[in-house]
């Protein structure tokens, strides 16, 4: 009995170890399939700015700009043909952001992209521009960078960033109609990448800024037109004389002993 309780043991001891060397084979596979080379990445962009590194719209690495900008990312894997990858960036007091995607040869071994200059983070403190108003455009670059702010193809605007990297411009005087914004920087004779996302925008004119918001503007009317009536109706004597009539007059009469309605003032009486 004991010979034959020995074998079960080993029998089962030996099925344990051979399903977990199968698994052990399986995932060692599975993570051979993740990737067959490593790509690194670093350069430049705002002070401290978190920047989150993308290909094909799935997250590969982040990290965090130092305090004088520069950032690296080392050792992500990635399949042989690899060539696309994008950057979103987020500066350090969350003003703006920016979205950037490069192209590279396709990969067939370790590859490595350096000294990359983002693109300016951008935020827009409004959507829309009314008439006699308007709208802030602000983010950050590197410190004391040349900002080149693109409205169109025939505007353009240049800002100087402060030792922070900050930079702050307002936008007025559009004519109405839709834009689309985006920066770019040059530091140190190097111009920054080309954003791939722009910031719409819109330039109303009175008439748009009447029909977007007429139901107010009717309610707005009607209000006026109720005021002006009573105004009219306090004003007329004839018109007070023939709401005295209606309320009758012995109601107004002092001599039967009736006092003044409480109202009286409020018809002019």
């Amino acid at each position: 009995m004991r010979i034959r309780f020995y074998c079960f043991i080993v029998v089962i001891v030996s099925l344990l170890l051979f399903t977990l060397s199968r698994t052990n084979a399986q995932s060692t596979k599975l993570q051979a399939s993740v990737g067959k080379y490593y790509f690194s990445v670093s350069g430049y962009v705002s002070p401290f700015a978190s920047i989150v590194l993308y290909s094909n719209s799935i997250f590969m690495a982040s990290t965090v700009a130092d305090p004088k900008g520069n950032f690296s990312i080392k050792g992500v894997l990635i399949n042989e043909g690899f060539s696309d990858f994008c950057f979103e960036v987020v500066d350090v007091k969350r003003v703006g952001d920016s979205f950037t995607c490069l192209k590279i040869p396709a990969a067939t071994g370790d590859t490595q992209r350096e000294n990359i200059f983002l693109p300016p983070t951008v935020g827009l403190s409004a959507r829309k521009i009314n008439p006699r108003s308007s709208i802030f455009a602000s983010g950050y670059s590197m410190p004391n960078a040349k900002v080149i702010l693109s409205i169109s193809k025939d505007i353009k605007i240049e800002v100087i960033a402060d030792a922070s990297g900050f930079y702050k411009y307002e936008i007025k005087d559009l004519a109405s109609g839709k834009y689309s914004l985006f920066a770019t920087a040059s530091y140190e004779k190097k111009d920054s990448e080309k954003p791939s996302r722009k910031k719409d925008f819109e330039s109303l004119s009175a008439g748009e800024l009447i029909s977007k918001n007429l139901p107010f503007v009717l309610l707005i009317v009607l209000i006026g037109l109720i005021i002006l009536i009573l105004l009219i109706i306090l004003l007329s004597k004839k018109m007070r004389n023939k709401i005295r009539g209606l309320l009758g007059k012995k109601a107004f009469s002092k001599k039967k002993g009736i006092s003044h309605l409480h109202h009286d003032w409020f018809l002019g009486f």
